[in-house]
Order: structure tokens, then C-alpha cells, then sequence
């Protein structure tokens, strides 16, 4: 009995010893069902997160490929890459207009002078893509679009991109900025695109020109220098142009006329560019001015008016058209226009006559199987990404004097 008793006793004991396991296990659930609680809160957002970012996913064969990522947007801000860009089929095409995303097509980098290619990996998001390649050994290069096959679609002018260019998004925006046409596009762009001509500059009537003897300083010779010099030398320097009276007095005290030999005036040689002028040739020396400034000095360069004697018979002018010079026609315009940036850094340093032609023939400037193609003129004009901007636009004489050296055959003459 007293065995009975005793086996008894230790099984009520292992009864209250299970139900301290039970309670244990009450608590652990009730603990439980508090971090699940707080978890449901939490999980809840986290769905709400991921049925809001399930609109930039959509399934393919079972794999999640991101169809929306950042078009149109500069990768590099993010990533850790070297150059990426979006290519579009549409010149103005939105960042979120999905229908114009042009997937399939990348981007590949023409080197210049070793002709090596970069050839950019498709990205996140239909039409992106990247590279990481090492910037250090690129200079300027070409920029090519290629379809799946590997065949170039549309490219950049020649060598006018470098290595502040590789955040393509920045520049090939909708409306397009710095220079670019707008976005990276998957056709021939440049094809579409016909070069402007130039505005026919009009031929101006002759003015009848007066006899030595009669032309006045103040009433002939200043007008001429006011309209052609008083813009850079109204005030300053050795030479100003204000009234007649001042004018002509200072021309006189820099030994401006040479009335042994008038057209060896030093006011003659650099109105017209003959010698070395920070303002180029602003008097051609085949023009009604240049000649009438000439015999004005031929007459004695006086400020009085003399009497008239008859005039002598004029020397006909050429019919042919004269030879455009890039010594003193071409280098003129590049030294007003492009030597405040271009004086002696980047691939175009604008110095000497001799080492900027050879300058612009290292970098493969001009073209003159179509000159208006031409580097040169392209980026001087603004019609391809400059970052000076339009210097040379393509309706002035300047635009058209380089047109036309280059249409000859672009001779360093």
C-alpha cells in the first residue's frame, strides 16, 4: 500500500511538473503573439512598400527583370559607374514615357587616335546602360548607339565628346542641354538634320570714290573709322577714335600714316590685318574704305579739304574672286573668336599661324569633302556640343570665310 501510495505521489508530481511546462509554454506564446503583433505592423508596411514598388518590376520567364529604373535620369548620381545613358526613340521623349524607350540598343566609345571601342552593358530599367572602364586612358572619343547585332544606329560628331561627358542623362535631356540635340536616340539623328546655308551676304552698291585732293579727314576718313574701329578703340589704347579733331591728332602721334608709302600706314596694315591685330581684318584692302583712306594719305593725310583736281582714272578692280588666306583671313576670326578659351590648352590651342593650322589638322577639324560638316565650323557655330557656346554663327561673313577656305581645300596659305 505504502508502494502504491508513493507511485502515486510521483505522478501527481510529474502532473503539476507538466503543467509548469504548459504555463511556460503560455507565456512564450503570449510573448509570442506580442512580437507577431508588432511584426503585423511592420510586415503590413512592408507589403504596402512592395506592392508599391511592384510597379517598377514585371516577371519574364519567371525572373524579375526592372522595366522602369531612372530613365532618362544621370545614373552616376547612384551608381558607381564610369558612363551610362538611356537610349530613347524619340528626340523629346519624356524620363516616365515608357513607350519610347528604345530596349535592345547599348552605347560604344570610338576612341580617338588608337580607335579602341568601349562597349557598354544593358542596365536596370528597358534602354539603360553602362560601362565601368578606366577613365584615365580615354580623350576624346565618338559616341556610337548599336542595335542587339552590334551595327551602329547613330553617333556623335567625330571626337566631340570627352571625359566631361560621360553622365549622358545631363545632357541628353527632352529639350536637350549643353550643346546636345536631346536625347541619345536609336537613328541616324545627324541624318535628318540639314546643315542651314548661310544667309547671301548682299552686295553693297559702290560708293563713287572722291579724288585724293578732295577727301576730307572729318567728313570721309572719320566716318570710316568710327564705323569700323570706335566698337574696340573708342577710349583706350594707342589708338581711340572719339571726335574728328582728337582722332587725328592721335594718329598722328603713333606714326598711324606713311605718306611716302601710303600702304605701308600702320593705319592701313592693321585695319586690314595684314600685320598682327587683336580685332582682325575690319578693313579689307580691297574694299572702297581701304582705298579711300589710302589716297586720303597718298593726298598728304591733311584735315583741310583741298581743291579739287581731276580724277585720275580708277584702277579696274578684279573680277576674280580672291584667294582666301589662313594667315590673314581664317586666323584672324579663330584668334577674335576662339583664343579667350582655346589660347594654348585642349586639343585646339589657337597661337601661331603655322602650329594652329597644324592644330586643326592633328584634331580632324575640317572636311572638305563637306565643309559645313566640319568640325570646326559644328562647334564654333554651337550646332554640336560646345562648351563655349555659338562663337561663329553660321549667318556671319566669319562663318562664311571659314566655309569657303575649306570648300577651296583648306591650304595653310
Amino acid at each position: 500500500m505504502k508502494k502504491y501510495y508513493f507511485l502515486s505521489l510521483i505522478l501527481v508530481i510529474a502532473t503539476f511538473t507538466g503543467c509548469g511546462s504548459i504555463d511556460d509554454g503560455s507565456n512564450s506564446e503570449h510573448d509570442s503573439s506580442q512580437y507577431e503583433g508588432s511584426n503585423d505592423s511592420s510586415h503590413s508596411e512592408h507589403e504596402s512598400n512592395d506592392d508599391e514598388h511592384s510597379s517598377s518590376f514585371s516577371s519574364s520567364s519567371g525572373n524579375t527583370n526592372v522595366s522602369y529604373h531612372n530613365q532618362g535620369k544621370n545614373c552616376l548620381s547612384c551608381h558607381n559607374f564610369t558612363s551610362a545613358g538611356t537610349v530613347f526613340t524619340k528626340l523629346n521623349a519624356q524620363n516616365s514615357d515608357g513607350t519610347s524607350y528604345a530596349g535592345g540598343y547599348s552605347i560604344r566609345l570610338l576612341l580617338q587616335y588608337t580607335n579602341q571601342t568601349i562597349t557598354y552593358t544593358q542596365a536596370r530599367g528597358t534602354a539603360n546602360t553602362y560601362s565601368k572602364f578606366n577613365a584615365g586612358a580615354v580623350n576624346s572619343y565618338t559616341a556610337q548607339v548599336v542595335d542587339a547585332q552590334g551595327n551602329v544606329v547613330n553617333k556623335s560628331v567625330e571626337n566631340s565628346h570627352d571625359l566631361t561627358r560621360l553622365a549622358c542623362n545631363s545632357c541628353h535631356t527632352s529639350t536637350g542641354t549643353s550643346g546636345a540635340p536631346g536625347r541619345i536616340v536609336s537613328y541616324d539623328y545627324y541624318a535628318t538634320v540639314t546643315t542651314p546655308a548661310p544667309a547671301p551676304v548682299p552686295t553693297p552698291t559702290p560708293t563713287p570714290t572722291p579724288s585724293p585732293s578732295s577727301i576730307s579727314f572729318e567728313n570721309v576718313v572719320m566716318p570710316i573709322l568710327t564705323a569700323k574701329c570706335q566698337s574696340c578703340h573708342g577710349d583706350r589704347g594707342n589708338f581711340t577714335v572719339t571726335t574728328a579733331s582728337a582722332t587725328y591728332t592721335n594718329i598722328q602721334s603713333f606714326g598711324g600714316i606713311n605718306t611716302g608709302s601710303p600702304t605701308n600706314s600702320s593705319l592701313l596694315l592693321k585695319g586690314s590685318a595684314q600685320v598682327s591685330h587683336g580685332g582682325g581684318s575690319q578693313i579689307s584692302s580691297t574694299s572702297t574704305e581701304y582705298i579711300t583712306i589710302r589716297d586720303w594719305i597718298a593726298a598728304g593725310a591733311s584735315t583741310s579739304t583741298l581743291t579739287p583736281v581731276p580724277t585720275p582714272t580708277p584702277t579696274p578692280t578684279p573680277t576674280s574672286t580672291p584667294t582666301i588666306s589662313f594667315a590673314n583671313d581664317v586666323m584672324p576670326i579663330l584668334t577674335t573668336s576662339c583664343k579667350s578659351c582655346h589660347g594654348s590648352s585642349g586639343n585646339f590651342s589657337v597661337t601661331t599661324a603655322s602650329a594652329t593650322y597644324t592644330n586643326i589638322q592633328s584634331f580632324g577639324g575640317i572636311n572638305t569633302g563637306t565643309p559645313t560638316s566640319s568640325s570646326l565650323l559644328l562647334k564654333g557655330s554651337g550646332q554640336v556640343s560646345h562648351g563655349g557656346g555659338s562663337r561663329i554663327s553660321a549667318t556671319s561673313t566669319g562663318y562664311a570665310t571659314i566655309r569657303d577656305w575649306i570648300t577651296a581645300g583648306a591650304s595653310n596659305n
